[in-house]
């Protein structure tokens, strides 16, 4: 009796490797889908979970390589650049700033209150 192999392990080696791209893709846009978008219940959850599953999904792949290492050029090159990809989007989104000031009316408004309380308005001027 031989042994049997199930998932990626039946197909034929081309199918294999021509299928593991889209597979690590997919793991990777389902989960951060899931973890980071709908399960999350603030955003510094979304991004812990978010990068739990990177380093699922890694050490899922670096499991596959080892079974098949045919398989290190298209899983890891997938990986990396989703990884670059996702970093890159997080990086848009998230850190970088778009506004020069992140509450310019702030400044204004204590700039004007405090010239004012200085300074008699035109209608008490003359009172005093």
């Amino acid at each position: 009796m031989g042994r049997k192999h199930s998932g990626l392990a039946r197909l034929a080696p081309m199918a294999r490797y021509v299928l593991a791209p889209p597979a690590v893709v997919a793991a990777l846009a389902a989960g951060l889908w899931v973890l980071g978008g709908v399960l999350a219940p603030g955003r510094w959850w979304a991004i812990g979970l978010s990068v739990a599953w990177f380093f699922a999904v890694s050490a899922l792949a670096a499991r596959a390589v080892k079974r098949d290492p045919r398989l290190r050029v298209p899983v890891r090159g997938t990986f990396v650049l989703c990884a670059v990809l996702a970093s890159a989007g997080f990086y848009w989104t998230s850190v970088r700033e778009t506004r020069a000031s992140t509450r310019p009316w702030t400044r204004r408004a204590r700039r004007w209150h405090w010239r004012s309380a200085r300074r008699p308005c035109k209608a008490t001027r003359g009172l005093r």
